[in-house]
């Protein structure tokens, strides 16, 4: 069982995480969260000191306006009206249709992103502003930064050692003209210094501007689009840097909004998960599924952003129904939806879920769940997940053993519809997979993941190429189907000889089966009154799914379906979401359709042999065959039969394990919720799993040092008896940095690794217009792991 039950989410981040959906809410109710509380029994809102930018006359310059800020901390800890958990917002934003800035046109010019020409890119909506012009401001100008920034850090410096507050927000929806249709950008002076900066970084020329824009995708507009994508990440770097380095106690997020995943859409939103994920803890997302999200918006994000590794939050959770009586043409959720909607969140391990809105209307819809059918069922559903609490307590999403590659050199041009179909086939079949990106492939992954399917990236990054390769010559399975590898990022040609190693090597499968039926896929997105929302359709054919998938079930302890399941009708509509706390599972039932479905499903042998199975929310000791209602859901907990056996010698064992770990300095935070509910849970089997998860656990302590421009790091790690280990496998990653694992050599201190100032995080400086090494905090995120034991360290680096 040990290896198999692993979980996506990296071990350390419990530091912090307790369990999926520890924290409900629901978006827009921190002005009436008592009554929010009472009616749909959420623990949790979003906060802000409020801190603003104010315009000094006399001096014609913005500063940060801190008159709120003692009054903001009194509500805060307010004993009748305060003291409940909160997701603190700040920094600013730059979506047109929330415009809060039109002001810069006159205080501000220079921080308005500008056409090739020199003008501005505004919108003009008669919705809006009645349609006044309203420009977007710059991912990357100096003030905006800098201001922004300083409001962090005060934030920070205030909320470090409070213990409501669950984690940080850096700003809100940012993204680029062209995702509004205003125009190419941005060619303001100091963003094309920035450019320069980041080509002089590459190792590229800077090419000329006419050379960016267009349709055609051409290695000049390529790099132009990369670094757009990098500039978004810089400032996220920068918002993180200004809260860590005043608050190292709490989680940063950075926020997501729209879809990547339709044609170009990431391009214009500057929005590659890659790249900002390891700028920061992780990602929030602010997504809007329309109707009953066929496309499958919500988790194939979410499936995306968790391949990371990292925790995603999911605290601005939209769904429209399209009514056109209604403002802005729609209204919010359906109870069913907003019951699917969230079960999906928690079925994907999200910890904070919050569905939108408790009281807003806006200009594209009436979003309000407060005395509607949704607000009945979003009290049911909170209900039953805290009901569920004890049991969901350590759990994370089951590690996807297999992911669907959706290479940067084919996404920047446009999403495959493809790629869509073939995760829709995959829920529908109750494979559990995941959607990858180039920064995560290369040889760390293979143990974790063992196969990546390469589906018609045909277009591929040269560097990508080649960690495919260290992938599979560490262990893991490449499954190729269709174009693969054919141009590079530059569009120069892979050569015959590159591409010979992959041909004939015994863990890359190429699959020659021809594409499958024509379908139809599409996506839509919101609109105002007159229609509502507005799609794109798409027909393609699809990827064979059952001969890709065939490959990769030849492959030995390869489990693309972690439950087995049988019915006597379609389960296509039954999708099952694994969890796991690395000893015992759980399943997230959800049913899309309207029909009830009756079903056996029980653990792939290689999981779980002997097992009991619970229905959580039902509170009660269940069997293999299950009902399901029609849009129903439903937790199971499937534990290993007689856990219980012998719980006071593991108990003893285990508490006497945390001791040690403790006297011995090795980072525990990790394990606190393993150390108090594997004593105090109300279920007797789940506080027996708790325990033995923690005789399965590696502790690891760390020290490094700063000196003549290198960090050396020493860990040493310790099992259950305490005792340092030998032969273990440690590896790190930095954030703000990139995702890329470094080892560390086991020598007679422990585990040692020594990183130059060349692998350090460097950040991009707004007032120098270059990249400098960053002189600050970062963290370091640490994996250990020996043969079924794992375990995990999130430090913070000073130099």
């Amino acid at each position: 069982m040990g290896n198999l039950l692993r979980q996506e989410l990296e071990v350390g981040y419990f530091k912090w995480l307790e369990r999926p959906g520890e924290d409900l809410g629901v978006f827009d109710n921190e002005g009436d969260f008592e009554e929010c509380r009472k009616r749909v029994h959420c623990n949790c809102s979003h906060w802000s000191m409020n801190l603003q930018m104010k315009y000094e006359e006399e001096s014609s310059k913005y500063v940060a306006d801190i008159s709120g800020v003692e009054e903001a901390l009194k509500q805060l800890n307010d004993p009748i009206s305060g003291r409940h958990h909160v997701i603190v917002w700040g920094a600013d934003h730059n979506n047109v249709y929330f415009p809060s800035f039109t002001k810069y046109k006159k205080t501000l010019p220079e921080c308005l992103m500008q056409g090739i020409n020199g003008g501005y890119l505004e919108l003009h909506d008669p919705l809006i502003n009645g349609g006044e012009g309203i420009p977007m401001p710059a991912i990357d100008d100096e003030t905006l930064i800098t201001l922004n920034c300083e409001m962090l850090g005060i934030q920070a410096a205030k909320l470090k050692s409070s213990q409501y507050v669950k984690a940080y927000m850096l700003g809100m929806e940012e993204l680029y003209p062209e995702y509004f249709g205003l125009g190419n950008g941005d060619f303001r002076p100091a963003s094309w210094k920035h450019f320069e900066a980041w080509c002089e970084r590459q190792g590229c020329p800077v090419p000329a501007r006419e050379k960016v824009i267009g349709d055609s995708m051409n290695p000049e507009r390529m790099l132009w689009l990369s670094f757009r994508e990098q500039a978004m990440a810089d400032r996220c770097g920068n918002y993180y840097e200004a809260v860590l380095k005043h608050d190292e106690n709490h989680l940063i997020f950075y926020p997501t909004h729209g879809s990547t995943m339709c044609r170009d859409n990431r391009s214009r939103l500057g929005q590659q998960p890659g790249t900002l994920a390891c700028q920061c803890d992780g990602m929030e997302m602010g997504h809007i599924m329309v109707e009953n999200d066929e496309e499958r918006r919500n988790v194939l994000l979410i499936s995306h952003f968790t391949s990371f590794g990292a925790p995603v939050i999911v605290p601005r959770l939209g769904n429209k129904r399209v009514d056109l009586s209604a403002i802005g043409g729609g209204r919010s959720f359906s109870a069913p939806m907003l019951r699917r909607l969230v079960y999906e969140c928690l079925g994907m391990g999200v910890s904070k879920i919050f569905p939108i809105h408790w009281t807003s209307r806006l200009h594209d819809g009436e979003w309000f769940i407060k005395n509607t059918e949704a607000e009945t069922e979003c009290r049911k559903v909170f209900d039953e997940i805290t009901f569920a609490a004890p049991f969901l307590t350590g759990m994370a999403r089951l590690q996807p053993q297999a992911g669907i590659l959706a290479g940067n050199a084919e996404w920047i041009k446009g999403w495959k519809p493809e790629w869509t179909g073939f995760m829709q086939d995959a829920f529908a079949g109750q494979y559990h997979m995941t959607l990858i990106s180039d920064e995560i492939i290369g040889k760390h992954l293979a143990a974790r993941m063992p196969v990546i399917f390469v589906l018609d990236n045909a277009v591929m990054k040269r560097r990508t190429f080649s960690e495919l390769y260290n992938y599979a010559e560490a262990g893991g399975h490449l499954v190729i189907w269709g174009n693969f590898a054919i141009n590079d990022e530059n569009q120069a040609s892979f050569r015959d000889e590159e591409r010979k190693d992959f041909l004939h090597h015994k863990n890359i499968v190429f699959v020659p089966e021809n594409r499958g039926r024509k379908r139809v896929l599409r996506e839509f997105f919101l609109s105002g009154p007159e229609f509502g929302v507005f799609g794109e359709r798409f027909v393609y054919q699809e990827f064979p799914f059952k001969a890709i998938c065939a490959a990769a079930e030849e492959i030995k302890d390869c489990i693309l379906r972690p439950f087995d399941m049988e019915a006597e009708v379609d389960l296509t509509n039954i999708n099952i979401y694994p969890l796991t706390d690395r000893k015992s599972l759980a399943a997230v039932c959800i049913n899309n359709g309207e029909d009830d479905v009756e079903f056996t499903i029980r653990p792939d042998r290689r999981l779980m042999e002997d097992f009991q199975v619970y229905d959580i929310c039902a509170g009660k000791i269940g069997d293999t065959r299950q009902h399901l209602n029609g849009g129903g859901t439903k937790i199971l907990w499937f534990c290993p039969k007689n856990a219980e056996a012998g719980y006071e010698g593991k108990l003893m064992e285990a508490e006497d394990c945390f001791e040690k770990w403790r006297a011995a300095g090795a980072d525990v935070s990790p394990y606190r919720y393993l150390y108090s509910h594997m004593q105090t849970g109300c279920n007797l089997k789940k506080r027996a799993v708790l325990a033995e998860v923690m005789l399965h656990t590696l502790a690891v302590s760390t020290e490094y040092n700063f000196e003549r421009g290198k960090l050396h790091i020493t860990c040493k790690v310790f099992d259950s008896s305490g005792e340092a280990v030998k032969n273990a496998g440690l590896s790190f990653r930095l954030s703000p940095g990139d995702f890329e694992w470094q080892d560390l050599k086991e020598d007679v201190n422990g585990y040692t690794c020594t990183l130059d100032e060349k692998k350090l995080p460097v950040i991009y400086d707004v007032k120098q217009k270059e990249y400098v090494r960053l002189k600050g905090t970062f963290r370091m995120i640490i994996r250990a792991e020996k043969e079924e034991k794992q375990g995990g360290s999130i430090i913070n680096v000073y130099i």
